[in-house]
């Protein structure tokens, strides 16, 4: 016959098993959430980055820039503004149309890695439906 403690002790190991299998399993899916967690993030900053590089060098490229000149009147405290502007030269035309195609090109690139990144949503939505 087995005895209560022997019965016991095998229940024990059991669990103990099972305890040590779902832990494993837990930690397995809790590395796969943080890798794909990094992989979304770091995509998302590539994406940001090159829509924040694209909007600062068009904003800058594009500003008219204004020069003010301010004269006061000594004797009755009135204040004129007068604005010139200046035009662009040559040099900064150009530089306008590279920095331009710059912008395009960074577009371009995000647009593919938001591409990317939808479709393997999708691919992992689908893996994810054939599991369930």
């Amino acid at each position: 016959m087995i005895s209560e403690a022997e019965s016991n002790r095998k229940k024990k190991e059991n669990l103990e098993q099972n305890s040590q299998k779902h832990r494993e399993a837990f930690e397995h899916e809790l590395s796969e959430v943080v890798d794909r967690t990094k992989r979304i993030a770091t995509s998302a900053l590539v994406i940001g980055g090159s829509f924040a590089l694209s909007y600062y060098l068009i904003k800058k490229l594009t500003s008219k820039k204004s020069v003010k000149k301010i004269k006061r009147q000594k004797s009755t405290g009135d204040i004129n503004e007068v604005v010139i502007q200046k035009h662009p030269s040559v040099f900064s035309t150009v530089g306008n149309v590279i920095l331009t195609e710059m912008a395009v090109f960074l577009l371009g690139i995000a647009k593919e890695r938001l591409i990317n990144y939808i479709e393997n949503l999708n691919s992992r939505d689908d893996e994810d439906s054939k599991d369930a």
